[in-house]
């Protein structure tokens, strides 16, 4: 089996103020890397945007960078040069791009080249990246829903109402300069409106120098889970009629599931597509839960592979994380705030390895090993005023903390992107360093990338029996969202505080104390549809979700 290659984690639910921050510079207590590069866009240092969505943010060169790592799962190196693709961001919305291409030898930027991705009237989303030749090519979502003028995370949430078209961008490797661009005609019928939902439930995968395949995997309130897939020219327009496949499940209350956007659809090298199809039952139904993968080969021929080694009853949440070579990789979140791994053979299900971590955190993309070990960093916790980088590694069926690195300056968390091995066995490791401040507030968003080599991995060794907790999940889980009205907020431990609704006139309509408890439940079924706020108070904090009222 390949060794290789991917980490990616979702950090959702946390509020970035939109002040400068205190850049400083990312140092450890045990280690020296061999260099540490810092993304920096001087273009939108004190920049300001004139519309009603304007909240008076301020800018930096750093603190507004935000991560490569949810355009694409692998980073784009070519001739021991990585070539950086980020977003820009302002109040959680798409404000502009960043190219960068670094010299892995020594961490050096030879070029950087940046563009307005938002305009008073106008937004664009980077959905892919790829190394054409001599051409860094970016394939764009240019937004043509209307803009809401309430300030809420657009993009993040943007599969409940944001669509557009394709916009293309090609750039010169050598020089970063712009080469050509495509802009597909939004007002031409044959030209598809792609949903703007990253790669959680809407995917691009580039088939050839002219056309390309939209992926586009979501729940239907009737039919449950279904993927459409649409073949697509470099000018937006469809080449094929949609084809849909829906869920196998059937006579489930599709209302009162678990639902979470995550990959749930990944295509292999072959051109097999993988697809896990579930039914995770919620709190007001008898239904029992249940799960297989899905098969789809390019020939239309389709097959299903069994999962009798996984009990779907205790799982909140699946996602495949990996189909390359003979192999399938996938991820459970369970209900008891434990994470299962499992590497499956992809020509008849076999499970080749079960791994667990008995801890409360997302599911990640490890490293898979040439052993077929998993390796993966995570946040680790707070100890006299400092933040930890943890590495987790898999031991026969267990991920015990194995490395640890210390930010040598107080009151800044690490928060990895990816971590990548490269040919020369060194690690290329990407974060988010952030400023926490003491209201538990986070200030400013410091991209930083930087080498490692396999010695200096081996001085953070960590010679305790127990694994340190890990910075997990605080945040809660709102559902059913979309809602025809009925809202339950499960927290993970009994909590106390206020929660508030606000609608997009930035009025309170609904607002409830609660105290010691890990459930509430919320009737809008009195207010017009549309986009909400859901605020969640505990002592002198909030999380922040949006909640979409059906019709």
């Amino acid at each position: 089996m390949r060794g290789t290659l991917v980490i990616l984690f979702f950090v959702v639910g946390r509020l970035y103020c939109q002040t400068l921050g205190n850049f400083v510079p990312l140092t450890f207590d045990s280690i020296e890397p061999l260099w540490v590069h810092y993304s920096y866009d001087s273009t939108i240092i004190g920049h300001q945007i004139p519309n009603r969505r304007d909240l008076n943010a301020e800018f930096d060169g750093y603190g507004h960078v935000y991560t490569s790592h949810d355009i694409e799962l692998r980073p784009l190196i070519k001739d021991g040069f990585f070539y950086k693709v980020s977003k820009t961001i302002y109040d959680a919305d798409v404000s502009g791009g960043l190219i960068e291409k670094i010299d892995l030898s020594n961490g050096q930027v030879v070029w950087n080249n940046t563009f307005d991705l938002r305009t008073e009237n106008d937004r664009e989303f980077i959905a892919r990246s790829i190394i054409k030749g001599n051409q860094l090519i970016l394939f764009n979502i240019r937004i043509t829903t209307v803009l809401p003028v309430f300030p809420l995370p657009v993009v993040a949430f943007a599969d409940l109402y944001t669509e557009g078209v394709l916009k293309i961008r090609y750039y010169n490797l050598e020089t970063g300069e712009l080469e050509k661009l495509i802009d597909a005609d939004s007002n031409d019928p044959t030209v598809k409106k792609i949903k703007s939902a990253e790669q959680f439930s809407c995917r691009l995968n580039i088939l050839n120098d002219s056309l390309l395949e939209v992926l586009d995997y979501r729940l239907d309130d009737s039919t449950g889970s279904r993927l459409m897939i649409d073949t697509l020219d470099y000018q937006g327009r469809y080449v094929n009629q949609s084809d849909t496949f829906y869920s196998d499940i059937k006579n489930v209350d599709w209302l009162d599931s678990y639902w979470t956007e995550a990959y749930k659809v990944m295509k292999d090298e072959e051109d097999d597509i993988y697809w896990i199809d579930f039914y995770v039952p919620g709190d007001f139904t008898t239904d029992t839960a249940r799960a297989h993968m899905k098969v789809l080969e390019p020939g239309g021929d389709k097959r299903i592979i069994e999962l009798p080694f996984i009990d779907p009853e205790l799982v909140q949440s699946w996602v495949i994380l990996d189909v390359e070579g003979d192999y399938l990789l996938m991820g459970t979140l369970l209900f008891e705030n434990k994470v299962d791994y499992y590497l499956i053979a992809k020509e008849d299900g076999a499970l080749i390895q079960k791994y667990r971590i008995d801890k409360n955190i997302d599911v990640n993309h490890p490293i898979i090993n040439q052993d077929g070990s998993l390796i993966f960093p995570l946040s680790g916790i707070k100890e006299n005023g400092k933040y930890s980088l943890d590495i987790y590694k898999s031991e026969n069926e267990t991920i015990k903390l194995k490395f640890q690195f210390r930010h040598s300056v107080p009151n800044y968390q690490i928060v990895p992107a990816s971590m990548v091995q490269l040919e020369n066995e060194n690690y290329l490791v990407s974060v988010m360093v952030t400023e926490v401040l003491p209201n538990n507030f986070l200030r400013g968003r410091f991209m930083t990338d930087f080498l490692i080599s396999p010695e200096m991995l081996e001085k953070g060794i960590v010679s305790i029996q127990n694994p340190l907790k890990v910075q997990g999940r605080d945040d809660a889980l709102i559902f059913p969202n979309p809602t025809n009205g009925n809202i339950s907020i499960q927290f993970h431990a009994k909590k106390s505080g206020k929660v508030q609704v606000i609608n997009l006139e930035g009025k309170t309509i609904l607002e409830k104390d609660f105290k010691n408890e890990t459930s509430l439940y919320l009737d809008l079924s009195g207010q017009q549809s549309g986009l909400y706020y859901l605020k969640v108070f505990e002592r002198e904090s909030y999380l922040g979700y949006p909640i979409f009222l059906k019709p």
